[in-house]
């Protein structure tokens, strides 16, 4: 994916489900992409992205009206760390919160522990207040290593409480 989106996507406003993925090997993992606003924000109701353009992308959306699924996409190996103390990681999470339409968020755990989803004291603040803010969100852990599918054990019974 590269650091901007093509234009014509923001014109597309009857899209339902959009799926962003890196795949051009000469971007560096660095570049952050936000998600443009536009009508197609309107009819959206699946996104699938990494977890740096989502959290870049919280006030595009804010008009995401029809939105049902989040997916957290795994990121490449050299991506940096997230600070999920940040203040982008708590709008994220506030707006995970508060988004009526939102039934369901996935997270896909990658398989190496350099990932910028490595579980940290600050994403497990963040979660475990979205389970008491957000009780009904229905979240889907999958990950391929021993340990991503023990964390996702874990929370699991985390968001059970």
């Amino acid at each position: 994916m590269p650091d901007t989106l093509p234009a014509a996507l923001s014109s597309l406003s009857r899209l339902q489900l959009c799926h962003l993925e890196r795949w051009d090997e000469r971007e560096t993992a660095a570049q952050v992409v936000t998600l443009p606003s536009g009508p197609w924000l309107g009819s959206l109701r699946w996104l699938s992205a990494d977890i740096g353009t989502l959290l870049s992308s919280v006030e595009a959306l804010h008009t995401a009206a029809a939105l049902e699924c989040v997916s957290v996409a795994e990121s490449s190996a050299d991506s940096p760390a997230i600070d999920w103390s940040s203040l982008a990681a708590a709008a994220f999470f506030d707006w995970l919160a508060h988004h009526p339409p939102l039934r369901r968020l996935s997270i896909e755990w990658p398989g190496s522990e350099s990932s910028e989803l490595t579980i940290t004291k600050g994403f497990l603040v963040q979660f475990a207040q979205l389970c008491r803010r957000r009780p009904s969100l229905v979240v889907h852990f999958l990950g391929p290593t021993t340990e991503g599918q023990s964390l996702a054990r874990h929370l699991r019974a985390c968001h059970r409480f």
